[in-house]
């Protein structure tokens, strides 16, 4: 394979390795394989179960000997010419140095490159002194160890391990570029028994010269463990722990290689890698031994294939290649300016959902509208051809799913976005805390309903308002009773001393001032009757065959402006599909029942009125022809006649004056009772308010490592926007000398405020009605809002933020992250923008190491500590085309992606992405690339 060809486009995968199977030797110690007739290795059935295997990487070992590992690996090839499998060559060798309880001497496995050659293998091995002697006392090699009593007896010295290593493959070159040592840790391992001082001291000499070691899963934290010295002051670096097979026999290859055996005699437990399955895939694990290597049954960071994009397709390959592959983990495009990095991510954020990735291109003010926001500037979404971009999620059946798309300059914006914050806050506020979910649901019910109660009663309140006004304007115009009263009094005197000069009796006078006084009340009901009868005309008319023929009562119906509306809380919307059935029909069918008896109740009451008007307009009439003679008697005497008129025109003024002030007060009284109903919903809201407090106060809320709060409090720049709504030119008791609205003194005394709207003496501004302002005022609720504090800071509430940028970033990627319980990936751009180097390393990118293993990352940068330094598992290096820079075929854009354990050097190419290794790309490309790369072997102290 060429240096810049790249086999492993997804990078760095999780697979199955084995670096401890035994191969067949005809000379070898503990070899248990059945042999040929001819005494040679089976290697037919050796590939065969090999091959069968579900493992990746095998690491093809013999003792002292390297020859077995090329002989074997020929007779695969030959077999199996198309097999993705890879073998390392492992040399298991024996120290003359013991640490265990038993006295064994140490084992050793020297693990070489997959790209050692016959010569330099032959020249390890003669190089590679052991403590076995000839007959004449020469020290043998390796090579000298023929038969299996050598091979059963022969140690090596640390020194003459280091020293092979020097004279192989010399000094200039790093001895992991091309051997790594594996120490056992098992029974036949390095572990000293306890209270063996010179021993332990021993034990940390051989752990420094090793790079890993051979183990159960159980070792795995003690070798991650930095201080695990006998001098706990001491620092050593963590280093992987190899679980492998160790196969002898043929029924061990069949029934362990790869297998997960727990129980009995024989354990066996798989070993992951996440790496290419090479030499470099290894060389890796010693960088991130934490997140590189496990052991464990099941595969690590496993997600569900359909939350994985597997691939994008492009339909336009003379623009984009027709398909990119990505890694379920983190995925870093990478590129020089303009080389179509983001354009790559906007086309798959598009492709699934693109409403999703307008919205946050406006937001993110990458486009200033819908019609401008596009995959780049000057090139809109409706540009772009249907079907040029589609997404392949994992699975057989490539599916469609959603994507969490945050472009360039998003996460610093959100943190100043309170009620995004807040939006963003309370997903996981509910799921941690069920109780102050099912508070904040009634807390929402209660303060729609007092607003719904509180606008209804505003509204009524200044329509009585306007109500009375006019009947105090009627009651002014019907004069003064006091004056009338007294014209009233003089005329009765009057009637008293013409009563005396009249041919009339006192008691006929007495009994005729009686009637008129009777046929006046008569013809007052009758006009407070025909004005409630005008009232309820607008919803009670006569029916078409209504009768009303001589004898026959008039039928009524009712108009078509009676109606009725039933609201309820929850509203069916807020509740799951058969309740919120059952909710509308409950609705509808006490719609028609309130809705049968309203009509019934204003027909009845037509009815009853049209009765109670006939019956006081015969009644006057009866007063009349019971009374005609003393009628027509007093009719004669005409000066006492008139003054009995006037006297009576009097009482029925007064009369009227009475009914209008009875009117007023009881439009007042429901007016107050307006006022307590606002006073109510004023109460209730407070109420749900406090209550919602005292039960978020129950316990303490965490997200990651943020503790998260709440604050109820009125915006600012609410009472701000009301404020305006308000004349201030005049000094106002509802204003503060700063001239804003004092809106708790109004909220506490909400009539006051009413009246003075109502009457003019606060003014509203132009266009403004003095009962929309007065809603508007008394409405305003406080808000609810959440806040997060990480270490001592805190961004969101009310007040503004003490983060730093890296940590708001982090914050604003904990909150979008944790909106859903749905790992669908993330596609970030560029998250270092407005960001510093010290919050990339320190804040983003462990955020980023600890969340690509439940999700998929997908992002672009320009920073190699995010990178490299969060151990991205796939590298897309970007390109646009250029006479400087080709592509393929002069496609514009065109990527190429690898791992970055994928390293090889520049050479000549007529494509530029094929120039130099992955690694060699992201150095030339990224930030900082090359000091990102020694920071992580300066960390673990490689």
């Amino acid at each position: 394979m060429s240096s810049y060809e790249v086999e492993y486009a997804r990078g760095s995968e999780w697979r199955k390795w084995d670096l401890h199977v035994h191969v067949p030797s005809a000379t070898g110690a503990e070899n248990r394989y059945t042999m040929l007739p001819n005494g040679e290795p089976d290697w037919d059935r050796f590939s065969t179960l090999v091959e069968a295997s579900d493992v990746a990487v095998v690491g093809i070992t013999d003792y002292f000997n390297l020859d077995r590992y090329f002989d074997f690996v020929a007779a695969f090839r030959l077999k199996y010419p198309t097999s993705d499998k890879r073998f390392l060559p492992n040399m298991e060798v024996r120290l003359n140095e013991a640490v265990n309880k038993a006295g064994e001497e140490v084992n050793l496995h020297l693990i070489f490159s997959d790209s050692l050659t016959v010569d330099d293998a032959d020249r390890f091995m003669r190089s590679l002194r052991t403590e076995l002697h000839t007959s004449d006392d020469r020290q043998m090699s390796c090579r000298d160890l023929k038969t299996a009593e050598h091979l059963g007896s022969a140690t090596v010295t640390r020194k003459a391990i280091a020293d092979a290593i020097r004279d192989t493959f010399g000094m200039k070159n790093d001895q992991q570029d091309s051997v790594l040592i594996l120490t056992s840790a098992k029974g036949d391992g390095m572990r000293p028994q306890r209270g063996a001082k010179r021993k332990a001291n021993l034990t940390d000499e051989i752990d420094k010269m090793s790079d890993g070691f051979f183990g159960r899963s159980t070792s795995s934290e003690y070798f991650l463990n930095t201080s695990r010295l006998e001098n706990e002051h001491d620092e050593i670096r963590a280093k992987p722990v190899f679980s492998g097979c160790d196969a002898h026999t043929f029924d061990d290859l069949k029934d362990r290689l790869g297998k997960s055996i727990l129980d009995g005699p024989n354990q066996t437990e798989v070993t992951w890698v996440k790496a290419d399955p090479t030499f470099s895939g290894l060389r890796q694990t010693l960088i991130e031994p934490l997140d590189r290597v496990r052991i464990q049954p099941t595969m690590p960071d496993s997600k569900e294939p359909y939350n994985v994009i597997s691939s994008v397709s492009f339909s336009d390959t003379s623009t984009f290649p027709a398909e990119i592959k990505f890694n379920q983990n983190l995925c870093s495009i990478i590129g020089s300016r303009s080389s179509g990095k983001s354009s790559l991510l906007a086309y798959i954020s598009h492709a699934v959902d693109p409403q999703l990735t307008v919205e946050q291109q406006i937001a993110a003010r990458i486009a200033s509208n819908s019609e401008a926001a596009g995959p780049a500037a000057g090139y809109s979404w409706s540009q772009v051809p249907a079907g040029t971009c589609q997404v392949n999620w994992g699975g057989t059946s490539g599916g469609s799913g959603q994507v969490i798309y945050i472009p360039q300059n998003s996460l610093y914006a959100i943190s100043e976005r309170p009620d995004e914050i807040t939006q963003k806050i309370k997903p996981a506020l509910f799921r941690d805390d069920a109780e102050f979910r099912a508070a904040t649901e009634r807390a929402t019910a209660d303060l729609e309903s007092a607003d719904s109660a509180m606008e209804h009663a505003i509204k009524l309140w200044f329509d009585l308002s306007l109500k009375i006004e006019k009947a105090e304007q009627d009651l002014r115009s019907m004069g003064d009773p006091d004056g009338i009263a007294a014209v009233r009094d003089e005329l009765a005197a009057e009637i008293n001393k013409l009563r005396d000069e009249s041919s009339l009796t006192p008691e006929q006078v007495q009994q005729y001032e009686k009637v008129i006084q009777a046929i006046a009340t008569s013809r007052v009901q009758a006009a407070e009757i025909e004005e409630k009868i005008r009232q309820l005309s607008v919803y009670v008319e006569p029916q078409a065959d209504g009768g009303n023929s001589a004898g026959q009562l008039q039928n009524w119906a009712v108009t078509e402006a009676v109606g009725v509306q039933v609201e309820t809380i929850p509203i069916p919307s807020d509740v799951h599909q058969t309740l919120a059935t059952e909710i509308t029909n409950l609705v509808l069918s006490t719609r028609e029942s309130i809705l049968e008896s309203l009509s019934n109740l204003l027909v009845n009451a037509r009815t009853q009125l049209e009765a109670d008007l006939r019956e006081a307009r015969l009644s006057g009439q009866r007063l009349e022809a019971e009374n005609a003679d003393l009628i027509a008697m007093n009719a004669m005497n005409a000066e006492l006649d008139s003054v009995v008129q006037r006297h009576q025109n009097q009482v029925e003024a007064l009369k009227r004056i009475e009914v209008q002030k009875d009117a007023i007060l009881r439009l007042a009284a429901q007016q107050a009772e307006s006022v307590n109903a606002v006073k109510g919903s004023l109460g209730t809201r407070n109420d749900a308010l406090a209550t919602l407090r005292t039960v978020f106060d129950r316990r303490r809320h965490e997200l990651d490592e943020m503790v998260l709060g709440m604050e109820i409090s009125l915006n600012p720049d609410t009472v701000e926007a009301l404020s305006q709504d308000l004349h201030k030119q005049n000094k106002s008791p509802f204003l503060t000398e700063d001239k804003v609205l004092d809106l708790a003194h109004v909220q506490a005394n909400p009539e006051v405020f009413m009246r003075a709207l109502s009457s003019g003496t606060q003014k509203v501004k132009q266009g403004r009605s003095p009962a929309d302002v007065a809603t508007a005022v008394l409405q305003a609720t406080p808000e609810v809002r959440y806040f997060a504090e990480l270490d001592g800071d805190r961004v969101g509430g009310f007040a503004v933020s003490t983060m730093t940028p890296g940590k708001q970033a982090l914050f604003a990627l904990t909150l979008i992250l944790n909106e859903s319980t749905d790992k669908w990936p993330l596609l970030i751009d560029q998250p270092e923008d407005d960001l510093d180097s010290r919050s990339i390393f320190e804040q983003i990118v462990p955020y980023l190491v600890k969340r690509k293993s439940d999700r998929q990352i997908i992002m672009v940068t320009h920073d190699a500590n995010l990178a490299v330094g969060a151990d991205s598992e796939q590298i897309i290096v970007a390109n646009r085309h250029g006479d400087d820079r080709p592509n393929a075929n002069g496609r514009t854009f065109d990527y190429r992606s690898g791992s970055l354990e994928h390293s090889g050097p520049m050479i000549d190419h007529a494509e530029a992405l094929k120039v130099c290794g992955t690694r060699e790309h992201a150095c030339l490309i990224l930030d900082g690339g090359e000091d990102a790369f020694r920071k992580r072997r300066q960390k673990y102290q490689i």
